[in-house]
């Protein structure tokens, strides 16, 4: 992550990309680790986790998506602002911890620079 930090100017930077594959996308299907699970009592206990962190890898690529827009001069609406917002949010209320802060510090320094036309 530290080296996207270093590039995310660079509007085609492969980080873009790595950063996505890397961390949101694995987040977003990490339910899959719980597929051949038997035990109800587990699975019931570590889904709002699992939930949480499928979470962050939906807004960890739609702030990604934002930020290269911004990056190529495309218009961001108030509506994408908005929402990015409220998912931030969401995350920040929801009691189950599971990123230390790492993720929250990522998404509201997106939409801080995002806010900064």
């Amino acid at each position: 992550m530290d080296l996207f930090y270093q590039h995310y100017k660079d509007c085609e930077s492969l980080y873009y990309e790595k950063l996505n594959n890397e961390f949101f996308i694995r987040f977003e299907h990490i339910d899959e680790i719980l597929k051949d699970a038997s035990d109800e009592r587990f699975i019931s206990e570590m889904e709002p986790w699992i939930d949480k962190l499928k979470y962050y890898g939906k807004a960890g690529t739609f702030a990604l998506t934002l930020l290269q827009k911004r990056c190529k001069n495309e218009e961001i609406s108030n509506s994408e602002l908005n929402s990015l917002n409220g998912m931030i949010q969401y995350l920040k209320e929801n009691k189950y911890r599971i990123t230390a802060e790492i993720m929250n510090d990522f998404l509201s320094w997106v939409y801080q620079i995002l806010q900064n036309k």
